[in-house]
């Protein structure tokens, strides 16, 4: 599989876990579900920033690319853990909508402008392999998560 749609498989999970975090009304769920997000998040940014950014790196064309999603993370991650602090207070809502916009923002600038980017500057075998890659790599990470080992591209 294209990395690309490794990651768009990604983005489909988080986007199932902000809809269901914008659904629910319920204190408990509203925690289970922000703790689900939050770990899935931070695979997800982790992947992109060790793994698949960084294939880009000797790209001039895709500087500006890089940084702007290296900002969105550092934005994304800040709310989280914003999210995560005042989970049982009145502003949590708007966090929440806060943290909701921002990632889909992200996504949005990535489908647009850094995905067909990033295939016209790697080609379809390149992105392929660094595709098997990802997959490869989280699924090591989703093991020894599993087991409570250090995960890979931390």
């Amino acid at each position: 599989m294209e990395a690309v749609e490794v990651l768009k498989i990604d983005q489909k999970h988080i986007c199932e876990f902000l809809n269901r975090l914008e659904a629910t009304g319920d204190a408990s769920e509203k925690r289970e579900i922000v703790k689900d997000l939050h770990s899935e998040l931070h695979d997800y940014l982790r992947v992109k920033e060790t793994l698949f950014y960084p294939q880009f790196s000797g790209f001039s064309e895709m500087s500006n690319c890089v940084d702007q999603a290296f900002r969105d993370h550092l934005v994304i991650r800040e709310l989280a853990k914003k999210v995560d602090e005042t989970l049982d207070s009145e502003e949590t809502v708007d966090l929440i909508n806060e943290l909701t916009d921002q990632i889909r923002r992200h996504m949005t600038f990535q489908e647009q402008d850094f995905f067909p980017k990033a295939r016209r500057m790697l080609g379809m075998i390149k992105m392929h392999q660094l595709g098997e890659f990802l997959i490869e790599a989280k699924e090591w990470n989703y093991s020894h998560r599993q087991k409570g080992s250090q995960p890979i591209a931390a």
